[in-house]
């Protein structure tokens, strides 16, 4: 009887999930996106907060740029870190109708302030994370990342709610 119910509930669940076709990765879509990151450099962490925007070129490639930053206090001293960063992701588009891999790639320009005193530093990330959609076209979008700059290597965890449009 347990094998049963266990049976019947994982056939609701999947039916579920797959009751809907993702829309939003497809040649010509665009994609915005809000999210957070919590990352560690040089053994601080930091939690950033931004946004992107892209467009698919094909089933399986977007291009775009993101905008993202933080404020944090240390010791008393007020640091601030505005980031660009314009990238390429390639997606595993014919692996799941909802769940799709990623690979991405990217450069950053990053503007910093820290006692007073400003700088600003050219670098380049990867990451790799997955679409799981909820939706067609609305995606919750986790993945991990590396960034590398003049201050140091970062790696990092990125969370995102990512909308699609036609």
């Amino acid at each position: 009887m347990k094998k049963l119910l266990v049976l019947a509930l994982c056939a609701g669940l999947s039916t579920s999930l797959l009751a809907f076709q993702q829309e939003g990765v497809a040649e010509g879509n665009k994609k915005v996106s809000v999210y957070g990151e919590l990352s560690n450099q040089d053994k601080s962490s930091m939690l950033y907060i931004g946004g992107s925007a892209g467009y698919y070129i094909n089933n399986y490639i977007e291009v775009g740029g993101g905008l993202y930053g933080y404020i944090n206090t240390y010791d008393g001293d007020t640091s601030e870190a505005i980031t660009l960063s314009p990238y390429a992701q390639y997606n595993f588009s014919d692996y799941a109708p909802t769940i799709i891999p990623y690979v991405g790639v990217g450069l950053t320009y990053s503007m910093y302030e820290y006692g007073g005193e400003t700088d600003s530093q050219l670098g380049f990330s990867l990451e790799a994370g997955g679409k799981f959609f909820t939706a067609p076209k609305t995606s919750f979008t986790p993945a991990l990342f590396y960034q590398t700059n003049d201050y140091g290597d970062t790696l990092g965890v990125r969370i995102a709610l990512e909308i699609y449009f036609d």
